[in-house]
Protein backbone atom coordinates (compact mmCIF):
# COMPACT_ATOMS: atom_id res chain seq x y z
CA UNK A 1 0.00 0.00 0.00
CA UNK A 2 0.80 3.58 -0.96
CA UNK A 3 1.72 5.78 2.28
CA UNK A 4 0.58 9.22 0.53
CA UNK A 5 1.68 11.60 3.40
CA UNK A 6 -0.37 14.20 3.01
CA UNK A 7 0.26 14.21 -1.19
CA UNK A 8 -3.21 16.40 -1.76
CA UNK A 9 -4.73 17.00 -5.34
CA UNK A 10 -4.51 20.75 -5.05
CA UNK A 11 -5.55 21.65 -8.64
CA UNK A 12 -9.25 21.85 -8.36
CA UNK A 13 -8.76 24.90 -5.76
CA UNK A 14 -8.07 26.67 -8.81
CA UNK A 15 -9.41 24.39 -11.79
CA UNK A 16 -12.37 22.65 -11.49
CA UNK A 17 -12.43 20.88 -14.94
CA UNK A 18 -13.17 17.47 -16.08
CA UNK A 19 -9.71 16.24 -16.08
CA UNK A 20 -9.52 17.74 -12.58
CA UNK A 21 -12.39 15.50 -11.18
CA UNK A 22 -10.85 12.54 -12.78
CA UNK A 23 -7.46 12.90 -11.39
CA UNK A 24 -9.25 14.14 -8.00
CA UNK A 25 -11.68 10.84 -8.35
CA UNK A 26 -8.52 8.50 -8.90
CA UNK A 27 -6.63 10.05 -6.08
CA UNK A 28 -9.09 9.25 -4.12
CA UNK A 29 -9.69 5.62 -5.05
CA UNK A 30 -5.77 5.49 -4.36
CA UNK A 31 -6.04 6.50 -1.03
CA UNK A 32 -9.27 4.71 -0.16
CA UNK A 33 -11.40 7.40 0.30
CA UNK A 34 -14.11 6.26 -1.81
CA UNK A 35 -15.95 2.75 -2.86
CA UNK A 36 -15.85 1.50 -6.11
CA UNK A 37 -19.41 2.16 -6.35
CA UNK A 38 -18.94 5.47 -5.54
CA UNK A 39 -15.84 6.19 -8.38
CA UNK A 40 -17.83 4.26 -10.89
CA UNK A 41 -20.52 6.98 -9.91
CA UNK A 42 -18.49 9.79 -10.52
CA UNK A 43 -16.68 8.45 -13.81
CA UNK A 44 -20.28 7.63 -15.43
CA UNK A 45 -21.73 11.44 -14.40
CA UNK A 46 -18.58 13.07 -15.97
CA UNK A 47 -18.58 11.04 -18.91
CA UNK A 48 -22.39 11.58 -19.84
CA UNK A 49 -21.24 15.13 -20.75
CA UNK A 50 -18.30 14.36 -22.37
CA UNK A 51 -17.55 13.65 -25.89
CA UNK A 52 -14.77 11.45 -27.57
CA UNK A 53 -12.39 14.53 -29.21
CA UNK A 54 -12.25 15.80 -25.78
CA UNK A 55 -8.09 15.02 -24.54
CA UNK A 56 -6.21 15.68 -21.69
CA UNK A 57 -4.53 18.85 -21.36
CA UNK A 58 -1.37 16.89 -20.13
CA UNK A 59 -0.64 13.46 -21.48
CA UNK A 60 2.59 12.84 -20.38
CA UNK A 61 4.85 12.59 -23.47
CA UNK A 62 8.16 14.45 -22.65
CA UNK A 63 9.88 13.87 -26.29
CA UNK A 64 7.10 13.97 -28.76
CA UNK A 65 9.68 11.91 -31.71
CA UNK A 66 10.39 9.03 -29.27
CA UNK A 67 7.80 6.36 -28.44
CA UNK A 68 9.38 5.55 -25.16
CA UNK A 69 8.65 9.07 -23.59
CA UNK A 70 5.46 8.08 -22.31
CA UNK A 71 4.85 9.01 -18.13
CA UNK A 72 0.93 7.82 -18.57
CA UNK A 73 1.02 4.93 -20.86
CA UNK A 74 -2.55 6.06 -21.37
CA UNK A 75 -1.63 9.83 -22.37
CA UNK A 76 -2.98 9.50 -25.65
CA UNK A 77 -6.43 8.24 -24.83
CA UNK A 78 -9.25 10.75 -24.85
CA UNK A 79 -10.68 11.91 -21.48
CA UNK A 80 -14.23 9.90 -22.62
CA UNK A 81 -12.00 7.01 -23.14
CA UNK A 82 -10.34 7.27 -20.17
CA UNK A 83 -12.86 7.44 -17.62
CA UNK A 84 -14.07 4.11 -19.65
CA UNK A 85 -10.91 2.81 -18.78
CA UNK A 86 -11.07 4.07 -15.05
CA UNK A 87 -14.94 2.48 -15.30
CA UNK A 88 -13.83 -0.78 -16.19
CA UNK A 89 -10.97 -1.18 -13.48
CA UNK A 90 -13.35 -0.31 -10.89
CA UNK A 91 -15.82 -3.23 -12.13
CA UNK A 92 -12.64 -5.33 -12.22
CA UNK A 93 -11.94 -4.80 -8.82
CA UNK A 94 -15.64 -5.31 -7.94
CA UNK A 95 -15.02 -8.70 -10.01
CA UNK A 96 -17.58 -7.54 -12.22
CA UNK A 97 -14.94 -8.48 -15.25
CA UNK A 98 -17.43 -9.11 -17.73
CA UNK A 99 -18.68 -5.14 -17.91
CA UNK A 100 -15.08 -4.50 -17.72
CA UNK A 101 -14.29 -5.86 -21.03
CA UNK A 102 -18.02 -4.41 -22.48
CA UNK A 103 -17.05 -1.11 -21.56
CA UNK A 104 -13.42 -1.25 -22.91
CA UNK A 105 -14.78 -2.74 -26.47
CA UNK A 106 -17.37 -0.89 -27.31
CA UNK A 107 -17.98 2.55 -28.34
Amino acid sequence: MVKWMGVGLQLEEVYLTDEVILLRTRFLILTDEISPEEAISIYENLGNGISYEKKLTFHGIKYLHRIDSYFDPYGYLSLKHRLKLEIAREHYKLKIPQKSAFLLYSN
